[in-house]
């Protein structure tokens, strides 16, 4: 059973942060104290900011940490602003002995929000835009703009943020004041924000805060962290891992049949000139051109039954075809370079980070709240395929 004085402190945390009226990150801080007295749980914070009155509603979540001592102690969790970040993983009917289910606890405080506007909105802020006397609200806008069913890779980038955000709550990063700092200088740097009034210029046309732009460096930084630690949990990568983490200088060409890409290969192979015999494809309606070209590309970039071959030939060498998206590529390798060791750890990181989502997004329960149904479960099933850019 649930020890009592764990539901005791996390009742009174919760009612502390009623009468404080805490702020998110300031709430997370407090979390470390109460993970620091109840080892061996998961201690999950959620909270909704109300937009009818711009309260903010706190829940946590309590389950037993079954997966190691890995519950992190930092107040970088990368949740932004936590608006709707509860999507619950209990249904808070559950012993949280370690079966799997979750006790979640919440507190109303007197004079707080009633139950019948929670999730209310003032009808002005579900309107995006108003031209002359026509308003388009915000459902209109998307699906006027169709933007996400349109392209399979802001669907794709939207599920990992969710994940990665989900992970981050229950076992956050640590993030000290002084790498907070150092990343918000580096935050502007990159943006080219190198004055006061140039940083306030670029947060006033986003709508941006002081506060909020904090969150958004430590949101940054927690997930550079995060990929860390995933990182120093792998195990380190082997001799072809390491090859593959170089770069390579390619001419790719994209063929429709598997039978015009053996064609061309046998007459390169043969002694044809490879730019004639492209020509001489492009002509004959057998190279797509879309997708054929130079490239620098990494490791990351290609499948795997690829780039093993690429980066084990030589310059001047023919591959394939292989068959990748429908299209049956060829490859001439025109340089391979090893990569230093700082530009290896990078990419072995965003490696081990993309089988990490991978395996997540698999299993994950995805839910749409736009869109026509049809087409937000092609997403969904392509999603749970992988990254779109592999």
């Amino acid at each position: 059973m649930t020890p009592p004085a764990l539901l005791v402190d996390a009742l009174d945390y919760l009612r502390g942060l009623a009468e404080d009226g805490a702020a998110p990150r300031s709430a997370l801080r407090g979390l470390e104290d109460l993970r620091a007295r109840h080892p061996g749980w998961r201690l999950r914070l959620l909270w909704q900011r109300e937009e009818y009155d711009g309260s903010l509603e706190y829940d946590l979540l309590l389950s037993r940490d079954d997966r190691g001592d890995g519950d992190g102690d930092g107040d970088g969790d990368g949740d932004g602003d936590g608006d709707g970040d509860g999507d619950g993983d209990g249904d808070g009917d559950g012993d949280g002995d370690g079966d799997g289910s979750t006790i979640s606890l919440s507190r109303s405080t007197p004079g707080g929000l009633p139950w019948s506007l929670r999730g209310g909105q003032r009808s002005g802020e579900r309107v995006l835009l108003t031209v002359g006397a026509t308003a388009v609200e915000v459902g209109q806008a998307i699906a006027y703009l169709d933007a996400v069913w349109g392209h399979a890779d802001l669907a794709d980038r939207l599920i990992t943020a969710c994940l990665v955000r989900e992970e981050l709550a229950g076992r956050p990063v640590h993030v000290e004041e002084a790498e907070l700092q150092a990343a918000g200088d580096a935050f502007r740097r990159a943006r080219g924000l190198f004055s006061a009034a140039a940083t306030q210029r670029w947060m006033r046309e986003r709508g941006l805060t002081v506060e909020g732009l904090q969150e958004l460096v430590a949101g940054e930084l927690a997930v550079q962290r995060f990929r860390q630690r995933l990182a120093a949990a792998s195990p380190p990568p082997g001799p072809q891992d390491l090859a593959r983490l170089g770069t390579a200088t390619i001419s790719g060409s994209r063929f429709f049949e598997a039978a015009g890409a053996g064609r061309f290969c046998a007459r390169v192979r043969a002694g044809a000139g490879f730019h004639e015999e492209t020509e001489r494809a492009l002509a004959e309606g057998a190279l797509d051109p879309r997708g054929s070209g130079f490239a620098v590309v990494t490791g990351a970039d290609l499948p795997t039954a690829v780039t093993d071959e690429l980066f084990a030939a030589g310059p001047g060498s023919l591959i394939g075809p292989f068959p990748v998206d429908g299209r049956h590529l060829v490859v001439r390798v025109l340089q391979v370079r090893a990569a230093d060791p700082a530009e290896a750890q990078v990419r072995w990181q965003r490696e081990v980070f993309e089988r990490w989502v991978g395996q997540r997004r698999a299993q994950a329960r995805i839910e749409w709240h736009w869109g026509d149904r049809e087409r937000t479960d092609l997403v969904t099933r392509a999603a749970r395929q992988g990254p779109v850019a592999r």
